[in-house]
């Protein structure tokens, strides 16, 4: 839980609908439904009706630069909204749907840099595999993998 005085500033909380934008200082963020949460949907939701089965994943828009965050995605798919123009970053994960996936997804895709995170524990343990991997099928597209502390300048 957060609260005012753990954080030190109010927290004003906004629901968030797919495809409808929200704008502040200049940046204006657009949330896209994923299939994450699918099967627990499928599986839960007559039961929970009061819980929520949305996940998103994130395109953020300012006059200069386009990022994407795939958040936690269920299907290759889920990043189509994301991949309809240039992208200066992709943020994106690698641990709920197959690496070679993924990597045919981004394959020739305008992306000028993709950093992939929450990398599945056996592809964390052969992250060497998966550099070797994503280099032979995104060819020319910049890439990293990121840990904690890193920082990605674009």
């Amino acid at each position: 839980m957060l609260f005012d005085e753990l954080v030190g500033f109010p927290i004003y909380w906004e629901p968030l609908a797919d495809s409808i934008p929200v704008r502040a200082d200049g940046i204006t963020v657009i949330p896209y439904n994923t299939t994450h949460l699918e099967s627990l949907r499928k599986a839960f939701q007559k039961r929970h009706r009061a819980t929520c089965f949305d996940a998103y994943c994130f395109l953020m828009e300012s006059q200069d630069v386009r990022i994407a965050y795939s958040g936690d995605i269920g299907q290759a798919n889920d990043l189509d909204p994301l991949l309809t123009g240039e992208l200066d970053l992709l943020l994106c994960e690698i641990a709920h749907i197959p690496l070679q996936e993924l990597l045919e997804k981004l394959r020739g895709q305008k992306i000028r840099k993709i950093v992939f995170t929450h990398l599945e524990r056996g592809l964390w343990a052969d992250r060497e595999r998966v550099r070797r991997e994503a280099k032979r099928v995104l060819g020319p597209i910049p890439f990293a993998i990121a840990q904690d502390g890193d920082e990605f300048p674009f």
